[in-house]
């Protein structure tokens, strides 16, 4: 009787935590220690002047598996900064995590606008180029305009034309 007890407290002990393992794979970042349980949407972006405004790139890593704000950065190239190598020029490619409507969005100098090409980068995956959202075609376009908003989410592929 006595091992039966004590094998149901144990139980009790022991499946909250097991409980907790089963948990989807949203990443929790501890941000400001203020909303410890609560998994942090990991939108990161950054924005090109055009004209009098800027047109602002996000793109979304919260479901990506793995990925650690606090040990990885996201970079973007493409045609709107000349092809230049992922990570090269952080302070022209590394977008910025988005914590609140108060975060700092860098605006950086386009080198096209109009229509562009463009991927996104991580080292979370690879350094350079092999750490893109996949390997070659098709690149992501967009049109280059003020106030343009482009929300795109990693890894999803655009329709090759």
């Amino acid at each position: 009787m006595i091992i039966k007890k004590l094998s149901i407290i144990l139980m009790a002990m022991v499946l909250p935590f097991a409980l907790m393992s089963c948990s989807d794979d949203t990443v929790s970042v501890d941000l400001d220690d203020e909303n410890d349980d609560e998994p942090v949407e990991l939108v990161y972006a950054i924005s090109f002047s055009v004209g009098d405004g800027v047109a602002t790139f996000t793109v979304d890593m919260t479901d990506v598996s793995g990925f650690d704000p606090e040990d990885h950065s996201v970079f973007i190239t493409g045609s709107l900064l000349g092809w230049a190598e992922p990570g090269s020029d952080p302070e022209r490619q590394e977008l910025v995590l988005m914590v609140d409507g108060d975060t700092e969005i860098p605006v950086i100098e386009p080198e096209a606008t109009g229509d562009v090409e463009y991927k996104y980068f991580s080292d979370f995956v690879a350094e350079g180029w092999d750490g893109g959202e996949w390997a070659g075609d098709p690149n992501r376009s967009a049109t280059l305009e003020e106030g343009a908003t482009i929300a795109d989410e990693w890894g999803e592929q655009p329709a090759d034309d």
